[in-house]
């Protein structure tokens, strides 16, 4: 299920898992709401992304999720590539 979501399976590879593995650390770690540190980790993102293309994001949201989509991806393999 969770590994259906680009987005989230970037923020499980960002931290070296797939996304099941992923949301099961989190549930460990954040037991309240395992998918808060998914949130968190792409808002952050989103804030970066924005930075670079300030036309694809308005009053914080996305308008072109495509570039951003890409944008991640990108981000994620070059902060692995670290």
């Amino acid at each position: 299920m969770l590994s259906m979501n680009p987005r989230y399976a970037n923020y499980a590879r960002a931290h070296g898992r797939d996304p099941e593995v992923q949301f099961e650390q989190d549930r460990k770690d954040l037991p309240g709401g395992p998918l808060i540190g998914f949130v968190q980790w792409n808002q952050d993102r989103i804030r970066e992304f924005s930075v670079e293309h300030p036309g694809a994001v308005v009053f914080g949201g996305l308008v072109n999720h495509a570039l951003y989509d890409n944008w991640l991806t990108a981000w994620v393999e070059r902060a692995l590539a670290q």
